[in-house]
């Protein structure tokens, strides 16, 4: 295994299980949790640490802001978590002010390392960070669409029978109300989904994969295993430079936003953009997701 450092700010609900399938994935050699509340991150660190026999980790510590500011990876999950009835842009004034803080505090922040937004509306809190720390815009990104991407096709495998995998669907845009269900291009070993599915169905679907952390707040409070999932995957292209194709918030040049949309993942952060083909609809419908955040990004004080 290389030697990395992946740092996880914040030890909640989503950062303790996150550690947990980066051990249980033998992706890294040494995890630090960092997180205000000491007691919380000291806690979750001596309950994962029983687990450390069974993997490849060697090492998971408490540690300070400053050293998250020095590993290879910096994973951020901190912040207020969203409530039932509310959006992930709801969260928006209090988790600004968080995340700055967090920044501050991590300086000086590794010129090499890759930091990965995970707190909510990830899409503006990564192009926060951005600017807050000035790091290449290639080692700045966010978890964003890649979590409803698969429950969308996970929704599509159940209908179908084929596995996630071999289904090429993406939902693409902002992390939330405004995401964009790429169904013109989606398709399975190059047939049109659309062979498989109606594009009624598949907007159903699309909508079931957009609501579904909704309903899970509603009745367990959080979401944490398909985040901690997705975050151990991104950290997996990144540490073993697996360079997979996926949908994350990074910077798009044509849009000059934070958004996601599906590019390359490796050793140096992003790596090619993908251009998917987009039907006029789907065309027009990202462009006001890319407005709307354009807009929400433009009221940060």
């Amino acid at each position: 295994m290389k030697q990395t450092t992946i740092a996880i700010i914040g030890a909640g609900s989503v950062g303790s299980t996150t550690a947990y399938s980066l051990m249980l994935n033998n992706v890294t050699s040494k995890i630090i949790m960092v997180d205000n509340n000491e007691k919380r991150s000291e806690a979750e660190t001596e309950d994962l640490s029983d687990a450390l026999p069974f993997n490849r980790t060697k090492t998971i510590q408490t540690g300070t802001y400053k050293q998250a500011g020095q590993a290879d990876i910096a994973i951020i999950c901190a912040g207020a978590a969203q409530q039932p009835g509310q959006t992930r842009m709801d969260l928006l004034t209090a988790n600004v002010d968080i995340i700055s803080s967090i920044l501050d505090k991590m300086a000086p922040i590794s010129k090499d390392i890759i930091l990965i937004m995970v707190s909510n509306p990830v899409d503006i809190l990564t192009q926060l960070a951005q600017n807050l720390t000035s790091l290449p815009k290639n080692q700045v990104i966010g978890s964003g669409t890649l979590l409803d991407t698969d429950r969308w096709r996970g929704y599509i495998r159940s209908e179908i029978g084929i596995a996630e995998q071999s289904i090429h669907a993406y939902i693409i845009g902002n992390h939330g109300k405004d995401q964009v269900p790429v169904i013109s291009s989606a398709s399975i070993a190059g047939t049109p989904l659309t062979n498989y599915l109606s594009t009624e169905k598949l907007q159903e679907l699309a909508d079931k994969a957009k609501n579904k952390a909704a309903h899970l707040i509603d009745n367990k409070q959080c979401t944490q295993f398909g985040i901690a999932s997705c975050v151990t995957a991104l950290c997996a292209s990144i540490v073993f430079n697996q360079k997979l194709v996926l949908p994350v918030v990074s910077f798009s040049e044509e849009y000059q936003v934070y958004m996601s949309l599906p590019i390359t993942l490796g050793a140096q952060g992003v790596g090619q953009n993908i251009t998917i083909a987009l039907s006029k609809d789907e065309k027009m419908a990202l462009k006001a997701s890319a407005k709307n955040l354009q807009d929400a990004f433009k009221t940060i004080k």
